[in-house]
């Protein structure tokens, strides 16, 4: 079972998470509204809100939690440069919470069966293309080639040519390798 600790300072998304988490058969072990209880949890993936966090210690906060725990952000705010900075310190990826549950739930999977050895290598990252890495990212969120066409607007096919230039860059010879790369490239892209 994976066991989860939720940080946000929104009880009702606390309370939602919980429940969404549970029902799949996940156990939280923590939920807070204050940053000083996340590190005391036996927790393999932590949910985190950044706005809860206070400014001059946001980064303080993350970069320990991530020694002991993978860790989520769940931001309110599009793509910012501050996304980047909670990767730097050790964030597995930084998820919208206006994502669909089924998202949220596969991240959380995701963030759990990644490796401990980090992610992609740079060189291979800087491979590909900013369309690649937003095609590998929703890849890493379970996505079908034509739920990712729909997010993205463009064709199911480009979607597969998409797929096949990263198969081709990164080496990857099948679908179970690709979504290995996908769910270990914790790759910083904005729905």
């Amino acid at each position: 079972m994976i066991r989860i600790g939720i940080f946000d300072s929104s009880p009702i998304v606390l309370y939602g998470l919980k429940q969404l988490l549970i029902s799949e058969g996940m156990g939280v072990v923590g939920t807070a509204v204050t940053p000083h209880e996340p590190a005391t949890w036996p927790a393999d993936v932590l949910l985190v809100d950044p706005d809860a966090l206070p400014a001059p210690k946001a980064y303080h906060y993350l970069a320990n939690w991530v020694k002991h725990s993978a860790v989520l952000v769940l931001a309110a705010t599009p793509h910012t440069e501050r996304h980047a900075r909670y990767l730097e310190v050790g964030a597995q990826r930084v998820i919208s919470k206006c994502e669909p549950p089924a998202i949220i739930v596969n991240a959380v999977r995701a963030a759990y069966t990644a490796d401990t050895d980090g992610q992609t290598p740079a060189a291979d990252r800087m491979a590909l293309s900013e369309r690649e890495e937003q095609v590998l990212w929703h890849i890493s969120l379970g996505l079908t080639h034509g739920q990712i066409a729909r997010r993205l607007g463009i064709s199911q096919h480009t979607v597969d040519t998409y797929v096949k230039r990263i198969r081709a860059k990164l080496q990857l010879g099948n679908k179970a390798e690709l979504t290995r790369a996908a769910m270990r490239s914790r790759l910083p892209v904005a729905g």
